[in-house]
């Protein structure tokens, strides 16, 4: 080989590592499938904010919402399994929605990689404070005596507020009927108008309200009293076992994410969920970090799955 043809050689052999870490460099994609302002975008926001300082990356999030997630998931599947596209994984979009369609449009083992979830929250049912009812007793007493069904508003259809109090009413032997809304943020002033009778969503938008005197708490969707809500009574509590179901957040990519990319991911991850201010952010809106591998993750969904797949069936809910 020529002098000049060896010196070539070289300096590329010298500028690769330069490329392959500016590649790496290139911004990651946080997909939420929620509209902006709702409680999965603002505690997403808020974790990719602190995953860019851990990555030394910037992080980008994208709403992706529409088709109770299967718009992101499509988006995400699409991506290359590269690391540099993520997706906001909930209770809804892993565990709930391939089972609202025929066919499936997407499994949430076999065509993922799943990295973990960082925290869990739970679901509450309010009324506006305007409201007569003080307890899920009395609420059921109007219920049972009403000329017709009492409305009842969630985030959307197919959302763990539809889900539970569909899971609710069917053990309390009593219909509501369901108004979906778009997104938390609308249900909430929903609620506090006084639009419905009645509302469910998590905690991070209803607690303010509370707060505020506009919101009043019935029962909370969790297996134990929320250290926010000391004095609300589980659903449990009601007398209504088995409907305390946590709604996590973790975070999945394409299927094929290599081993090494995964865990550079995870260890960053897991550094953020130690932060001691990040824990107290959540848990003052009423949810709880708590690290779980992609392959505890994994597991639960697999549970998950197999549970609201009977759940929807039984319901009759659609993607409608």
């Amino acid at each position: 080989m020529k002098r000049r043809q060896l010196m070539q050689v070289a300096g590329a052999a010298a500028l690769w590592p330069t490329l392959s870490r500016a590649q790496d460099q290139r911004p990651l994609r946080l997909l939420v499938p929620t509209t902006p302002g709702s409680v999965p975008d603002i505690a997403n926001r808020e974790l990719g904010r602190r995953l860019q300082a851990e990555l030394g990356q910037t992080v980008v999030v994208e709403n992706k919402p529409g088709g109770a997630g299967a718009v992101m998931v499509t988006e995400l599947k699409r991506a290359a399994p590269d690391g540099h596209t993520l997706a906001a994984g909930f209770l809804s979009t892993l565990s709930v929605t391939p089972s609202l369609f025929k066919p499936q449009p997407y499994h949430p083992i076999d065509d993922f990689s799943h990295l973990g979830i960082w925290c869990h929250g739970y679901f509450v049912l309010a009324v506006p404070a305007s409201s007569p009812w003080r307890t899920v007793a009395d609420l059921l007493a109007a219920a049972r005596t009403s000329q017709g069904p009492l409305h009842f508003g969630t985030a959307g259809n197919a959302t763990p507020g539809h889900l539970f109090v569909t899971q609710w009413s069917h053990a309390a032997g009593v219909k509501f009927s369901h108004v979906p809304f778009k997104g938390s943020a609308d249900v909430v002033l929903s609620g506090v108008r006084g639009d419905v009778p009645m509302i469910t969503d998590g905690t991070q938008l209803v607690l303010p309200q509370v707060a505020a005197g506009k919101l009043r708490v019935l029962a909370v969707f969790a297996p134990q009293r929320l250290s926010v809500l000391p004095d609300t009574p589980t659903m449990t509590e009601a007398g209504f076992a088995g409907i305390d179901h946590p709604v996590w957040h973790g975070l999945f990519a394409p299927a094929g994410l290599p081993t090494s990319v995964s865990s550079r991911l995870q260890a960053a991850l897991v550094k953020v969920t130690q932060q001691v201010d990040f824990q107290k952010w959540n848990e003052d809106a009423g949810r709880f970090v708590e690290w779980r591998s992609g392959e505890q993750m994994r597991g639960q969904v697999a549970r998950e799955f197999a549970f609201w797949a009977r759940e929807i069936q039984r319901a009759g809910i659609s993607t409608a």
